[in-house]
């Protein structure tokens, strides 16, 4: 668990689904070394990520999410609202910013906008790409495992969380590196 369990990740519903997808979700939880919890906030749990509710709730009960949520009267949630971020992003997004900036997890999202807003707002975020880099930082991951995980993306078909700028994994990882939570 990390530090007084100061949460480090927090995840969009795309991002989560994009890791399950990758088989990277369980790879996760079965490291030691993933600092524990990551955070996905209420509206993404229940609502966005309703067809896989009992692997939300199992990832609870053994402590490696945590379900964060917000009043939906906050004001930095209806002030990102009202200027078009979704609704599940919006919620992560002031969610975070509701937490002392040295306390505040890094966003992992697919949507370009809703990462943009988050570093906007104080909030570092990145795409699954940032993530592994981390990852691979931290020996949570190998550049091997992380690169066989996302082996699909090598098909430029292949949409799973695959940034719009990846050529090759190894391209991405050297430059992600140089520029981390860019993507």
């Amino acid at each position: 668990m990390t530090a007084a369990g100061i949460a480090r990740y927090l995840f969009d519903a795309d991002a989560l689904i994009c890791l399950r997808s990758l088989a990277l979700v369980e790879r996760l939880c079965s490291s030691e070394r993933f600092p524990r919890p990551a955070v996905i906030t209420q509206y993404v749990a229940r609502h966005e990520l309703s067809a896989i509710d009992g692997q939300i709730r199992e990832l609870e009960a053994a402590g490696l999410v945590r379900v964060e949520s917000i009043l939906a009267k906050d004001p930095d949630f209806r002030r990102l609202r009202q200027g078009g971020v979704d609704k599940g992003e919006a919620e992560a997004i002031s969610w975070a910013m509701a937490q002392p900036p040295e306390r505040r997890p890094a966003f992992i999202s697919l949507d370009r906008k809703g990462r943009a807003t988050a570093r906007e707002n104080g909030v570092s975020a990145g795409d699954v790409m940032d993530l592994l880099v981390d990852l691979i930082e931290q020996s949570v991951l190998t550049t091997e495992e992380a690169r066989e995980r996302v082996a699909p993306w090598d098909d430029r078909r292949q949409q799973r969380g695959r940034p719009s700028d990846f050529k090759t994994f190894d391209e991405m990882l050297d430059r992600r590196r140089l520029n981390r939570w860019s993507g």
